[in-house]
């Protein structure tokens, strides 16, 4: 049986409105096969993209190829355009595969490869991990790179100062989990997946938090 897990994955909910815009653009493909595809990459796009948007990252998914009507029918792209920095490039994975498809033509003018795995009878999206580039059409998951590296190449935006929270220095929308949410107990069913480390000694490091609309 295929291990699906990835030690540096990180875990997000589909939301309803990626759920309907991936409809939407389906819907007008010409095929079945075609209509499946347009629909897994803007799933997998819309998850980048909702990451992204949680670490304050600047995104323009109109600019996007994947974006455009015209485009959607005759070319297989996935891509995500960052501010300021270039196109990324968002490859989904069904469940059952353990090496994700990137097809020849979206090799070149790329600033990195993010491997998503969709579920969507769960209506999960697991980002496996980065590349800054390819050459092969099977990239396969061992392949992938943290994504913190991701977060180092795109370093000239204003990303989360986690050393400043050590002295309880956090900027605008950041708060205490205490303030953000009162005593209530909050299950975070969603969070970055690291190995040799229990639930408990997770929790007791979470300090700060930060209120996302994500659809």
């Amino acid at each position: 049986m295929l291990n699906n897990t990835v030690a540096h994955a990180f875990l997000l909910p589909i939301t309803q409105a990626c759920l309907n815009t991936a409809e939407y653009f389906s819907q007008k493909q010409p095929t079945a096969a075609r209509a499946e595809q347009v629909r897994l990459n803007t799933l997998a796009v819309c998850s980048v993209n909702n990451y992204l948007q949680m670490l304050g990252i600047p995104t323009n998914l109109k600019a996007s190829d994947s974006w455009n009507p015209v485009l959607q029918l005759c070319a297989d792209t996935a891509d995500l355009e960052v501010t300021g920095c270039g196109r990324l490039e968002c490859r989904p994975l069904k469940m059952h595969l353990s090496t994700c498809y990137v097809p020849p033509e979206v090799w070149e003018d790329r600033i990195g490869y993010v491997v998503v795995r969709v579920d969507e009878s769960r209506r999960e999206a697991n980002l496996l991990g980065f590349v800054t580039h390819v050459d092969d059409e099977e990239l396969a998951i061992s392949q992938l790179q943290p994504l913190e590296n991701l977060c180092d190449r795109l370093s000239n935006y204003n990303l989360v100062n986690l050393s400043e929270w050590l002295d309880n220095i956090f900027t605008n929308g950041w708060q205490a989990v205490e303030a953000l949410f009162g005593n209530t107990q909050t299950n975070l069913a969603y969070r970055f997946r690291s190995s040799g480390m229990n639930r408990g000694a997770n929790e007791d490091k979470i300090k700060r938090a930060k209120l996302i609309d994500l659809g």
